[in-house]
């Protein structure tokens, strides 16, 4: 594999913007076309969020009246090959190719695990993770922002590296459990042990206070 076999891929665009120009509601197109969210989005585009929400809510059919947003928001979706902004694999793909390398390799607990499991695990997520992601008709991008910027991250270092580039990663993923004290591919998860607190020694029974003396009238 080499990069070049890991072109950006889109979702197909269905609509004509050469008629008219670049209205509120067309930043949602955007969004929902590059499956960000808004906070990405957003700083991505140079803009707040109340900022946004002016344009794609109070006024969605007029045009930007920031031409210079007009003109990047459009050149995004004309130009999708020239953008700067991330376009996400789909995580069917990426559990493909990793599915397709971890055959070659002997990972660590495979036995043990399922690839969904080892694949959970490799991207820092509990071991069910890759059941969730990979369920039939789950919603696209339903795994965390974070999980979805590494997952990119992850896809591009197996198509460019191939076994070479997953072994490193999984050395990566073995030093940081184990500097965690865990025993990841054992538990199946990242979650650190907790260490219950020492029992606390039973209380002193209260010492009865004495009888007082009574005192002696003179």
């Amino acid at each position: 594999m080499n990069p070049d076999s890991s072109p950006k891929h889109y979702p197909p665009l269905a609509l004509d913007l050469g008629d008219r120009p670049i209205v509120g509601r067309d930043l949602l197109l955007l969004q929902q076309w590059l499956g960000l969210d808004l906070t990405e989005l957003t700083a991505a585009l140079g803009i707040s969020p109340p900022r946004w929400r002016e344009l794609t809510t109070e006024r969605p059919d007029e045009p930007l009246d920031d031409p210079a947003l007009a003109l990047l928001v459009w050149s995004i979706l004309t130009f999708p090959a020239q953008s700067y902004l991330p376009v996400y694999p789909e995580v069917e793909a990426v559990y493909a190719t990793f599915q397709e390398l971890a055959d070659t390799l002997e990972l660590p607990g495979r036995r043990r695990l399922s690839a969904k499991k080892a694949f959970s695990l490799l991207l820092g997520r509990e071991g069910t993770s890759g059941f969730r992601w990979l369920a039939p008709g789950a919603p696209r991008g339903n795994a965390r922002q974070k999980t979805r910027r590494l997952m990119l991250v992850f896809d591009a270092v197996l198509r460019a590296h191939g076994a070479a580039g997953l072994r490193r990663w999984l050395e990566r993923v073995e030093l940081e459990a184990a500097q965690r004290g865990i025993d990841l591919w054992e538990r199946n998860s990242w979650r650190e042990k907790t260490v219950p607190p020492p029992a606390e020694p039973p209380e002193n029974p209260a010492t009865p206070p004495k009888p007082r003396r009574a005192r002696r009238k003179t």
